[in-house]
């Protein structure tokens, strides 16, 4: 892998974990504002942004490149009105988006097809997000003045459920790999069993039981 290449996919862990910090840190102005579910759409986020920053590190491993984690930075903002966590979500989006520009860039140049196409994911994710916060500014401008409104709108945000990022899998030579289906069977029926709380499990050992039957 070409070193500049290299560098700038180390550097982008960095990033997606800074994302993660600083849409915590909008979470907290909206739980502090009483709005959990503006908060609870920042949180998501944030455990989207960490799950890039592990796809990133997947991707140089399976490259068999070193990773170098370095010092996270701390979020500085500070807002005064609800708008302004969601201008500030776009504003992130778009410097996210012009990283991602720059790593396929650097790619195309020495022709490693391999990152570029690892990172045809990220491109069409970068659009989906700044998609979102567009459409979160637009209906806070129309709606954030009417309590009625904002009171609907915070409960649409908290029925958010979070979806892990599914991009492509890929192996070191390049080779598509598809996800290995989920399909329960006995053996990783017991093994989930085990993780879940005391209150679910008889539920679930009936399920067993069944499957043993």
């Amino acid at each position: 892998m070409d070193e500049r290449v290299y560098e700038l996919l180390n550097d982008q862990i960095n990033k997606e974990l800074y994302s993660a910090y600083l849409y915590m840190s909008f979470a907290d102005y909206y739980e502090d504002e009483g709005l959990s579910g503006f908060a609870n759409w920042y949180m998501i986020q944030a455990a989207e942004e960490r799950d890039h920053a592990l796809i990133f590190r997947k991707y140089l491993l399976d490259n068999g490149k070193s990773v170098q984690l370095k010092g996270i930075d701390q979020p500085d903002k500070t807002f005064s009105s609800y708008l302004g966590p969601l201008e500030a979500a776009l504003e992130h989006e778009k410097y996210v988006t012009s990283l991602i520009n720059d790593i396929y860039g650097a790619a195309h140049d020495v022709k490693d097809y391999r990152t570029m196409k690892f990172l045809d994911w990220f491109i069409e994710e970068q659009l989906e997000e700044e998609t979102n916060a567009e459409d979160m500014i637009t209906k806070m401008k129309l709606f954030g003045t009417d309590a009625k409104a904002l009171y609907d709108l915070d409960r649409e945000y908290a029925a958010r459920a979070y979806t892990a990022p599914t991009p492509p899998r890929y192996s070191v030579s390049g080779s598509a790999r598809q996800p290995v289906p989920q399909k329960w069977s006995f053996t990783t029926l017991t093994f989930t069993l085990k993780l879940l709380p005391l209150r679910k499990a008889p539920l679930a050992r009936g399920a067993v039981e069944r499957m043993r039957d």
